[in-house]
């Protein structure tokens, strides 16, 4: 697609030399988030890569190989993302390695599990009903989520929604307000959802059936399930934010208490969404820019452990390519 601001592309061609047109192409690319892009700007006679947020180890790594295996030629700057740069991904290096922990953690539960996670990770959606499959449990998720899920059933018939087999939907009384206000917009949604729902009393007359695809405020409902047998929870994200107070990630106090919390078996099973410092460098090394500038990363100068010429760009400063 061609953009030039101001004046259709058209007009341009017909009375400008061609490279003032800026041409842009997107790259589907492999992360935690679903679709996912990089992008190719050409324009006066440049061409500029922007990463984007990717990653060689989730669920589209052979996005990430095909980049690797036959790179974008003649890159004269490269905008390479870096939040991995002071992070260590081996404990979970991929993400089927967060499925096997999910299944290992919940095949033989005795009570309820809880996986906090995302609902915009469907890397992470999806290992958590591969492993339900696994284990014969049925995941369970919110209103929000299986919304996410309804729309990506418009791009994709391979991701688990409200429709499939051991998936179950748990209406709580404030997003079920948020479908009722808005009835054309929802359409036939809401009465979907509740052919699928799964009640209180299900969950409470059989726990151990059950996985809980939960977010940091759902502490109110772990604690209805502590008791005898520990409730399972499985922390799914990074764990910076279990630092955080309540007013920056509301039940980050409440989550990160459960670590020391007898009547809960807190696991650790999170792979992230971004590339690891040895997959930047595999990265940065078969595209060869002339130059390249780190973005999306609180240690730009360590770049250069991953390739040879490096700019660092401050906020707010022009670079003239």
């Amino acid at each position: 697609t061609n953009y030039v601001e101001g004046t259709s592309v058209h007009d341009v061609l017909a009375s400008k030399s061609v490279h003032d047109v800026v041409a842009l192409n997107t790259y589907l690319v492999d992360h935690s988030a679903v679709d996912a892009y990089g992008f190719l700007i050409e324009g006066d006679g440049k061409r500029i890569f922007y990463s984007g947020d990717f990653r060689a180890h989730g669920r589209k790594s052979k996005l990430f190989d095909s980049m690797v295996k036959n790179p974008l030629k003649d890159i004269d700057l490269l905008f390479m993302e870096g939040t991995m740069m002071q992070r260590d991904n081996s404990e979970f290096p991929a993400e089927k390695d967060v499925e096997d922990k999910i299944f290992e953690t919940i095949q033989h539960q005795e009570n309820i599990s809880f996986l906090i996670s995302s609902s915009q990770n469907i890397d992470r959606i999806v290992s958590a009903y591969r492993a339900c499959l696994r284990a014969r449990k049925t995941l369970v998720i919110d209103i929000y989520t299986a919304w996410v899920l309804e729309q990506l059933k418009l791009v994709s018939g391979n991701t688990p929604n409200m429709e499939w087999d051991l998936v179950r939907v748990y209406a709580s009384y404030s997003q079920d307000e948020k479908l009722k206000e808005q009835p054309e917009f929802f359409g036939d949604f809401r009465r979907r959802v509740y052919k699928y729902r799964v009640t209180k009393e299900e969950l409470g007359a059989a726990p151990a059936d059950f996985l809980y695809l939960g977010k940091m405020s759902s502490f109110k409902i772990i604690d209805l399930y502590r008791g005898q047998k520990p409730v399972n929870v499985i922390y799914s994200q990074w764990l910076g934010y279990l630092k955080a107070s309540n007013d920056e990630y509301y039940g980050a106090e409440a989550m990160a208490s459960y670590q020391k919390n007898g009547e809960v078996n807190f696991v650790y099973a999170h792979t992230s969404g971004h590339a690891t410092v040895e997959d930047l460098e595999r990265f940065a090394g078969a595209i060869g820019p002339k130059k390249l500038v780190p973005v999306h990363t609180e240690y730009p100068d360590r770049f250069h452990q991953v390739y040879e010429s490096i700019t660092v760009i401050k906020d707010g400063e022009a670079y003239i390519l």
